[in-house]
């Protein structure tokens, strides 16, 4: 029936929920044998009922405590800045009606890992039998602790204080099995990734997928926010993890994808992408047998998470990556103040290469972003052969060669073969016309109209830069180039009835 509780309030019951038992007043042994019994105090501390109230009322606070950031950043500007002492700001806070998570934040992180190691190991102890020992009470407090640890991750990252104390209990056993520097370099924040680490494997060791989600939210968060120290170690359990996992949770698959690529270097990250949509490529083509009957997992590294559920969510992580990494290489470009850099061209060819495997995967559901992609990266190769054209009487570099002669005309024919599958027949067009609602048709028309131009122009832009420093550097950079065809894009009965079946296949997929 209580609303509330205070923060010295909750760490006292999270120091009864660790230890299973209340502290007794007395130290000295009573005089009844009885009393040696289990006690009702004891009782409490290990009943579900009880330890889920106690993180629900900390999940509360947590929530109020996110929704104060913004306002505790307005504070800090109003009391000098971010070279004010945070003393002074928490003080402030604290007069307005704040809650002091600080005393809550270790006694939690603490006690939710006990429940989370201890109910994996309960699932790798049942995993012999039929069905897992964990009950749905058990799992209902899991990710109760689970969604506690990823809260409390997201608003300690906003304080050196908390990291400091938490590295501080720790000891130099946490580190083992994750390689770091010397002892002397280590961060303090490299104790807290630890423990993250230790709990995300436990959860996919366990299959606890949609747990190992949070975990690995607060993964990403914690390396967002120190990605010198912990990037490396990051990427490396991510790509551990998503090789161990076989899996059609999307969200698990989305969250740890995102760790494996935003944290590895170039061109691994490119590489992942790369093997990745190979196996769903060869998911789509090799999915069903003749008689309808469902194939084995795809070979491979990453087989276990290429699944018909994960497909799009795969391609739509991988698609947005390549994006920003393009984006990247405009910045780069732009800031560019010594002329051309060598190192764009070889980090292009790395992205040419996962955006020909989705243009060949050619998922109905995301050909936004892949029209998007398509059109950064052509821009943004018209852009950097603009800017070599710039540098009149210097050598062009091998890597832009490289990067127009044998990769970036295999992308283009794969490239109107997949505005060609984009585009609808005209037949088509007039049945939707009768059958669907006029509006949504029209808003359907509208963008199509919108992206496919642009990308084509973007191509032939592309082209007609390439052709001009051709002829002004003596170099042919459209030799392998195919020639241009006509873009009408009408389609043939013969290619129509290939575009039914593999609509028909792909929609037996999903």
């Amino acid at each position: 029936k209580v609303t509330h509780m205070t923060a010295t309030s909750l760490a006292y019951f999270l120091d009864v929920l660790r230890t299973g038992e209340f502290p007794c007043k007395s130290q000295s042994a009573p005089d009844d044998p009885a009393m040696y019994t289990q006690s009702t105090g004891m009782k409490l501390a290990r009943d579900f009922r009880f330890r889920l109230f106690v993180l629900r009322q900390c999940n509360a606070m947590l929530e109020t405590v996110r929704r104060w950031e913004t306002h505790f950043a307005k504070v800090r500007l109003a009391c000098g800045g971010s070279g004010q002492k945070e003393e002074i700001s928490r003080d402030i806070m604290k007069l307005e009606g704040r809650t002091d998570w600080f005393d809550v934040g270790i006694p939690l992180f603490n006690t939710c890992e006990i429940f989370v190691l201890a109910e994996c190991n309960v699932r790798r102890n049942g995993a012999s039998s039929q069905r897992p020992r964990s009950s749905q009470d058990e799992m209902v407090l899991l990710y109760e602790a689970c969604s506690s640890i990823e809260k409390l991750v997201s608003i300690a990252m906003m304080s050196k204080r908390f990291v400091e104390e938490f590295s501080q209990q720790s000891s130099p056993g946490d580190l083992e099995g994750i390689e770091l520097g010397t002892e002397e370099d280590l961060h303090p924040v490299i104790f807290l990734y630890a423990h993250l680490h230790k709990l995300l494997l436990g959860l996919v060791e366990a299959r606890f997928f949609r747990e190992a989600e949070l975990m690995a939210n607060a993964v990403f968060r914690i390396c967002s926010c120190y990605p010198r120290e912990l990037g490396a170690p990051a990427s490396d359990l991510a790509r551990k993890a998503l090789q161990m996992s076989e899996t059609d949770h999307v969200g698990f698959v989305r969250a740890v994808l995102r760790i494996a690529l935003c944290f590895s270097y170039s061109p691994a990250d490119m590489k992942i992408c790369e093997e990745i949509l190979e196996g769903c490529n060869e998911h789509y083509c090799h999915g069903f047998e003749e008689d309808g009957s469902e194939t084995q997992r795809v070979p491979g590294k990453y087989g276990g998470i290429i699944t018909d559920k994960t497909v799009v969510a795969l391609e739509h992580v991988i698609n947005s990556h390549c994006y920003e990494v393009t984006d990247d290489i405009v910045q780069r470009m732009s800031k560019s103040r010594s002329g051309f850099q060598s190192s764009l061209p070889e980090r292009m060819v790395s992205v040419l290469q996962p955006t020909l495997c989705s243009a060949k995967l050619s998922l109905d559901q995301n050909a936004d972003l892949t029209v998007k992609l398509l059109t950064k990266v052509y821009k943004t190769i018209g852009d950097m052969a603009k800017q070599v054209a710039a540098q009149k009487g210097k050598f062009m570099h091998s890597s832009f060669v490289e990067l127009c002669d044998n990769h970036l005309h295999e992308l283009t024919p794969e490239v109107y073969s997949y505005i060609e599958e984009l585009v609808p027949h005209e037949e088509e067009l007039e049945e939707e016309k009768e059958n669907a609602n006029k509006n949504k048709i029209l808003s359907n028309l509208k963008k199509e109209a919108r992206r496919i131009p642009n990308l084509i122009y973007n191509i032939e832009d592309c082209e007609r830069k390439l052709i001009a420093l051709s002829k002004s550097s003596g170099v042919n950079l459209m030799k392998n180039a195919k020639k241009s065809t006509a873009r009408s894009f009408k389609f043939s009965e013969a290619k129509q009835e290939q575009r039914e079946e593999s609509e028909a296949k792909k929609l037996r997929l999903v």
